[in-house]
């Protein structure tokens, strides 16, 4: 019986420490590294909104990286004359940089599981993810804003192998 007691004692100990999960998925760590398919990238840039990384949000956009406005945006972003319909990668990243700086709290999620390959892509390595978005920004006590709606997201991979994102639109909802 004491055999019998021990027994069932070291199965229970080794039986525990699977109990911490009752899945068994084991979450992915972030940011992905290496981030060898277009969705590493997009959660990549998700997570980088959500710690305030700029250098991540850096890494993850392509050199070419365009952020495309919805027409009520449009305004002449870079002092040149010309009013602006995207937002070219350094604009987007000033910016970014400017929305971490001034907010102790951004908060993006992506919902959705879209991929499909860009049909704009005749050699078919970039692909689309379709996602809803919910990004709240707030400082403290202060009153912050909410926007969520819908977004696009183009990625591919760079000579190196590197998935980045390389065009972002969006719709808000009203």
């Amino acid at each position: 019986m004491v055999k019998y007691i021990q027994i069932l004692t070291a199965t229970l100990f080794l039986l525990f420490p699977a109990c911490d999960d009752s899945t068994g998925i084991i979450p992915p760590v972030l940011p992905h590294n290496p981030v060898d398919q277009g969705w590493k990238a997009v959660e990549n840039l998700e997570y980088a909104f959500n710690q305030r990384d700029s250098e991540l949000l850096d890494e993850t956009l392509d050199p070419n990286f365009l952020f495309l406005l919805p027409e009520e945006e449009w305004d002449d972003y870079n002092g040149d004359g010309i009013v602006d319909t995207t937002l070219t990668r350094e604009l987007f990243m000033s910016s970014a940089v400017n929305l971490f700086q001034e907010y102790g709290s951004v908060e993006l999620e992506f919902s959705g599981s879209s991929e499909n390959p860009w049909a704009g892509d005749t050699t078919g390595t970039t692909m689309m993810y379709v996602r809803n978005y919910f990004m709240e920004v707030s400082q403290g006590t202060q009153e912050g804003w909410t926007t969520n709606g819908y977004t696009i997201i183009r990625c591919r991979p760079d000579s190196s192998g590197t998935w980045r994102v390389t065009w972002i639109e969006y719709s808000q909802d009203d």
